[in-house]
Parts: C-alpha cells; sequence; structure tokens
C-alpha cells in the first residue's frame, strides 16, 4: 500500500496500531511514519480491510492483469479499483466511512 492511501486511512479514522520497536527491526510487518507523526504505524492488511467493511463488502475479482475490483453490497453497486486487492479494498472502505 503507497503513502498516500495509508494517509487516507489513517485520516478517515481507519484504526492503524502503533508499531512495535521489535515490529520495526523486524521489518517483517508493513509499517509506515507519517510526515506528521513520530510514530510508525502497522498498514492493515488485505485481512482486516475486509473485516472492517463488514457486510457492505459484496465482490472482489481482477478486472485485468492490472487491476483489481471491488465492490460495495448496495442494490446499485458502485466499483473501487486498485492495483492490488488491498488497494481496491481500501477505497472501498474509504468510500464507506466518508464523513
Amino acid at each position: 500500500m503507497n503513502y498516500e492511501l495509508a494517509k487516507q486511512l489513517k485520516d478517515a479514522g481507519f484504526p492503524m496500531k502503533e508499531a512495535t520497536e521489535q515490529q520495526i527491526k523486524d521489518s517483517s510487518t508493513d509499517i509506515i511514519r507519517f510526515v506528521t507523526s513520530k510514530a510508525w504505524f502497522i498498514v492493515p492488511t488485505f485481512e482486516e480491510l475486509i473485516e472492517a467493511c463488514g457486510a457492505q463488502f459484496d465482490t472482489l475479482y481482477q478486472a485485468d492483469r492490472f487491476k483489481w475490483v471491488a465492490h460495495d453490497g448496495a442494490l446499485i453497486t458502485q466499483r473501487y479499483t486498485g492495483a492490488t486487492p488491498t488497494e481496491a479494498v481500501a477505497k472501498l472502505w474509504l468510500a464507506l466511512n466518508k464523513k
């Protein structure tokens, strides 16, 4: 996940956990530090994003080699695209949590 999308999630209220010193040293977890923060945060996983969308998540499919599409569960289904499944579902979560 790129910096801008991770920042959008954090700014929209996605509950990102602060990374521990061990996680920062290991680099086994995707972590990011935002310009305005001294802390490092764990980037949400695909599974966490799906879970956060809840029942409003409907489907995810690969439209072509470079594009994934996530749909919400509304009667008039919206499409949210990304280069990866995680990116598409992150955009869906953002749309579902607009303020």
